[in-house]
């Protein structure tokens, strides 16, 4: 599963005899090192690529029981480096686990990574120990890293899961990589379940089988629910995905696995008016509602698509082309392929609700090419790009609440919505940009003076969105005799908010208008500082290691905007705007904690305590007795306080897993297209409670 080769002194290396698909590269060498990078390998082609590194830090820490604060000896412990995936990109490699440093935790519970990782990729050290369930922590460019970095891991009682891994024949299956998911983790999965979009942390847990076919994986948490897998690197056979439920104070479980033959999905579509270019989408199920994995764009006059190896199981099929869609089910046997036709001339009879419509000019005019972003309330949801005729279409993902779209094509952009429900008439409309300038007041002179961040928000700006949009907009321009000039903005009102070297500048609304120039006037500044305090446990005891970051919802921040307690428990933030903020603390197994910071100069927050947050967990059945497999578990704190509310979604085998901080909470069941939820509960909660509460009612959608 890993290759390695050494580079030259001209910095080149070569491998050669790589299965086809997607991968991942690191480079590293002594004191040097970088992201890792996707790759996809075609049949019969040489891909090149370009490694920068960067020197690196080093990474020491301890590992703990998480009851008696005892050091853990004998824990394996692995520094897994982030792999840098472009935005867009379908599928990557799940990386073997030859291909992250791992070391075992000395009798004191130390460890150390000498060579590190690069500080401004960042990546997570996971800890497993026999009867222990992993434990991660992640770090990156948002707090200072130390040199070494130093990271606190406390374990607490886990499971062990161990099986056999046999082919169809039954006989036994050596060498196989075994993995187990959290339910959650499919809803980024690509096509097969063996590739990923990235590393799943401490998420994913993976084991090798032995000469005769048996495994162990370790690190599993009691009370909790699986999906388990196999494969075979470089040969073809896989396994399904089989649920896995540990039951509470359960230490092992078994779980044998049974490799079969791939198999493959070809779709035929026919029409009268001949064979048009079409969007082919096809994702796997049962899965935990998540949007297509692999969608492919098929060239005018082919009228067919392939899909080859295919864990065996239910896929759904879409197609779109010049405003008409239709979907199939199709079931994919181990070895066989599977044939589809759909005649686009019939009504749509496949699966599924959807919104679809038409991305237009300000003349009317329909859009080729179109980057077109589809949001809920909470996060994004999927991304298409229009055909011929300026239409696209999504498959709704069945979350209760409101839909946004939004059109990006260069320096223009236009949204429809908010809508509730199917709706298949949308017209999106592109709109010209416009711009703004200003000047900073009492600018100081020096170098650091000479150019200006500043991050525009907007209602028309998507998280997570498409192309130069992605997000809240955060812009770098120069500064020339203290003036600015900010171009591309979207039309309508606008929040901007800057910083020039140490200053901050103050935010200003502006309604920015397509085709022209506003102008803000003077804008004054004032130097960032610094918070000071200590974090605590309930009982008053320091926590060294624990992490406050600054919040700044993820712009303007600085690379190194956060801090690591010491071992009093102190830390030092820097960077803080004059106006109020918010920091952000943490710490691993416990309770994440939002402190408001007044408006002012340097601040000493005190004490802080952080306490351990309570863990529910359930299986969620309608009123027949039977699971859902779709619908969001919402948690809403019921006492008020500073804790803020969550929602998860229910798992494709029924089931959920809630991390809340203490106190009394309402946990409702909220269904696809209901209008109200299903079920409501009230429960209170003590400090690192483990409590189980199964949720009944509604219909299965």
């Amino acid at each position: 599963g890993v290759a390695e080769a050494l580079a030259g002194t001209d910095g080149a290396a070569e491998f050669e005899g790589l299965p086809r698909g997607w991968g991942g590269v690191h480079a590293e060498a002594a004191g040097w090192g970088g992201p890792g990078l996707p790759v996809h390998l075609d049949a019969g082609r040489t891909t090149s690529l370009e490694i920068l590194l960067r020197r690196t830090v080093p990474v020491a820490g301890r590992v703990l029981d998480e009851g008696t604060e005892a050091p853990v000896a004998g824990a394996r412990v692995t520094l897994r480096r982030t792999l840098d995936v472009p935005y867009g990109t379908a599928t990557g490699a799940i990386p073997e686990t030859g291909g992250d440093p791992e070391v075992v935790s000395a009798a004191d519970g130390s460890f150390l990574f000498a060579e590190g990782c690069d500080p401004e990729s960042g990546g997570r050290v996971v800890a497993v120990a026999p009867g222990r369930r992993a434990a991660e922590a992640a770090f990156g460019p948002w707090e200072r890293l130390q040199s070494p970095h130093r990271i606190l891991l406390r374990l607490e009682p886990g499971a062990t899961c161990r099986g056999i891994v046999r082919f169809a024949d039954g006989s036994p299956a050596p060498g196989a990589s075994v993995l187990v998911f959290p339910g959650w983790v499919l809803r980024n999965a690509g096509l097969s379940w063996r590739t990923r979009l990235e590393p799943a942390g401490s998420s994913l847990l993976r084991g090798r089988s032995g000469p005769g076919g048996s495994y162990a994986v370790e690190g599993l948490a009691r009370d909790g629910d699986y999906l388990v897998g196999a494969f075979l690197p470089g040969r073809p056979e896989i396994s399904p995905l089989d649920s896995l439920h540990v039951p509470p104070g359960e230490a092992e479980v078994q779980a044998d696995i049974t490799l079969e033959s791939p198999g493959g999905l070809e779709l035929r579509w026919r029409s009268s008016s001949g064979v048009p270019e079409a969007r082919v989408a096809v994702r796997r199920r049962p899965d935990p509602g998540g949007p297509f994995e692999v969608s492919r764009w098929v060239k005018a006059g082919a009228g067919r698509a392939a899909f080859e190896d295919l864990s065996p199981g239910l896929y759904e099929v879409d197609l779109e082309t010049e405003g008409r869609w239709d979907a199939a089910e199709a079931r994919v046997e181990p070895g066989a392929s599977v044939e589809v036709v759909l005649d686009l001339d019939a009504p749509p009879s496949g699966p599924g609700q959807g919104a679809g419509g038409v991305v237009l000019d300000e003349e009317g005019r329909p859009q080729r090419f179109v980057t077109v972003s589809l949001r809920t309330d909470s996060a994004h949801a999927a991304s298409t790009t229009t055909g011929e005729a300026g239409t696209f279409r999504f498959r709704l993902p069945g979350v209760r609440g409101r839909y946004w779209l939004t059109a990006v094509r260069g320096e223009i952009l236009g949204r429809a919505g908010p809508f509730e429900g199917p709706a298949a008439d949308l017209r999106i409309v592109l709109a010209a940009t416009g711009s703004v300038e200003g000047e900073v007041a009492a600018l100081p002179a020096g170098p650091e003076y000479g150019e200006a961040e500043f991050l525009v928000r907007s209602d028309l700006l998507l998280l997570e969105g498409a192309g130069p949009w992605r997000g809240p907009l955060t812009r770098k321009v120069p500064l020339r005799g203290g003036r600015f000039l900010l171009q591309g903005l979207p039309r309508g009102p606008c929040v901007l908010e800057g910083r020039v070297g140490p200053l901050h500048l103050e935010p200003r609304r502006v309604e920015v208008l397509p085709g022209r120039t506003a102008d803000l006037g003077q804008v004054a500044g004032a130097p960032e500082r610094k918070v000071t305090g200590r974090v605590v446990d309930a009982a008053g005891a320091p926590l060294p290691e624990a992490q406050v970051r600054f919040d700044r919802d993820g712009l303007l921040r600085k690379p190194f905007s956060g801090a690591t307690c010491d071992a009093g428990g102190r830390f030092l933030v820097e960077g803080v705007p004059p106006g109020e903020a918010t920091l952000m603390l943490s710490s691993s197994g416990r309770g994440t904690r939002f402190v408001t910071v007044p408006a002012g100069g340097d601040a000493d927050l005190g004490d802080l305590a952080l306490t351990r947050k309570a863990h529910v967990s359930g299986c969620v059945r309608g009123e027949d007795g039977a699971l859902h497999q779709e619908g969001v578990i919402e948690a809403i704190p019921a006492g008020g306080g500073e804790a803020k509310g969550t929602t998860v979604p229910v798992s494709g085998q029924g089931s959920y897993d809630l991390f809340l901080e203490a106190g009394e909470w309402e946990i409702r069941l909220l269904l696809p297209g209901a209008a109200a939820p299903a079920v409501s509960v009230r429960v209170g909660l003590a400090e690192g409670e483990e409590r189980r509460e199964d949720l009944r009612g509604g219909r299965r959608p």
